[in-house]
């Protein structure tokens, strides 16, 4: 079962810090998702 990692404050994190992380974090088990609010 997939467990999830929501980050609701996207703005504290540039492009390239949000891609680290989600790099950082990736693995069968652990999705990192960005909200956003456009």
């Amino acid at each position: 079962m997939t467990k999830g990692i929501l980050i609701k404050a996207p703005d504290l994190f540039t492009v390239d810090e949000q891609l680290e992380i989600q790099e950082r974090l990736k693995s069968n088990d652990i999705e990192v998702a960005f909200l956003r609010d456009d």
